[in-house]
C-alpha cells in the first residue's frame, strides 16, 4: 500500500470517528446525558520463528522504543436506556536494524547472511456500537450492543 492511499484511509477513518462523535457534542446541553471517556494503554510483545529457523522476539519496552505515534482512546454517551460508543485506536511503530540471519538448506546445511531491514506498520482499529439497555439493578447490568469494527 503506498502512502497516498494510506493517508487517504487514514483521515477517512479520522473522519468517521470524529463525525460519529459530532452529535454527542450538540446535545452536550441536555443534562440526562452521561458520558465517559478513556484513554488506555495496550501494552504487547512479538515472539515468532522464520521459516528458515531464525527467531523474533521484540519485548514490549522495544516497541516503546520504536513508537512514532500512538492514540488509544474510548468515548461512550447514554441517554435513558439508550447509547452509543467508539474506540480508537492507531499506532506508527517502525525500526532499521541490521544483523545475522541463520540460514538452513534441505540438505541440512547451515549458513549465516547478514541482512540490513527497515519495518515500518501503521495502523487503525475503530469500534462503533450502539447499545440498548434490557435490565439495570443493582446486581446486574444487561445490555444489547450492535456495532462495526474498521481494521486498517
Amino acid at each position: 500500500m503506498n502512502q497516498s492511499t494510506l493517508r487517504q484511509r487514514s483521515r477517512g477513518a479520522l473522519a468517521a470517528s470524529v463525525v460519529a462523535c459530532a452529535p454527542v457534542a450538540v446535545l452536550a446541553a441536555d443534562t440526562d446525558w452521561q458520558y465517559d471517556a478513556t484513554l488506555y494503554l495496550w501494552g504487547a510483545a512479538i515472539q515468532a520463528e522464520t521459516p528458515g529457523g531464525a527467531e523474533a522476539n521484540v519485548p514490549f519496552a522495544s516497541l516503546i522504543d520504536h513508537l512514532n505515534m500512538a492514540f488509544m482512546g474510548a468515548f461512550e454517551v447514554r441517554k435513558s436506556r439508550w447509547g452509543l460508543g467508539a474506540d480508537v485506536i492507531y499506532l506508527d511503530v517502525g525500526a532499521n536494524d541490521s544483523g545475522r540471519v541463520p540460514l538452513r538448506a534441505a540438505s541440512g546445511a547451515r549458513a549465516d547472511l547478514r541482512a540490513t531491514a527497515s519495518v515500518e506498520t501503521k495502523g487503525w482499529v475503530i469500534d462503533l456500537t450502539g447499545f440498548y439497555n434490557l435490565l439495570k439493578t443493582e446486581q446486574a447490568t444487561l445490555d444489547v450492543l450492535i456495532g462495526a469494527r474498521y481494521l486498517d
